[in-house]
């Protein structure tokens, strides 16, 4: 809790210096970035299947939308370029995300997985989905 209010307030104070803007737009992530900037060792890695993020310019990684003749949608990371590093260079990989594997749990926050046309249609769908068939199509993806 200390090492969380600490970065809270640092970004904050930075925030009111004018140098991080954007501080607090995401408030629970930019205050997590704070924390693991001072103190590395809390953060672990998250395979990517568990928490999927596009990542087209940074990362190399597109989600892939597969619908079967059903309307059952599942969504397969693809990297058309092959993955990237941190700052776009090709060889390594920003999110450690194995190319071709299926997202279960999307990430959706920012505004580029906003502005997929992909994802907007996946939202949509998912949206205008009653609890039934959300729950008819998770048992069809995992059978």
């Amino acid at each position: 809790v200390d090492t969380l209010a600490r970065a809270a307030a640092e970004g904050a104070r930075l925030r009111l210096r004018g140098e991080m803007t954007n501080f607090c737009r995401l408030p629970e992530q930019d205050v997590l970035n704070m924390a693991t900037i001072h103190n590395a060792s809390i953060w672990h890695h998250l395979d990517c299947a568990w928490n999927y993020m596009q990542t087209p310019d940074v990362g190399g990684h597109t989600p892939r939308l597969d619908v079967t003749a059903e309307g059952v949608v599942s969504v397969y990371d693809h990297c058309p370029e092959g993955p990237k590093g941190p700052h776009g260079e090709a060889g390594s990989d920003f999110l450690k995300c194995e190319c071709g594997a299926r997202a279960r749990i999307i990430h959706f926050a920012g505004d580029r997985a906003r502005s997929s046309e992909g994802m907007q249609i996946f939202t949509e769908e998912l949206l205008e989905s009653s609890g039934e068939e959300i729950r008819r199509q998770a048992d069809a993806r995992n059978a």
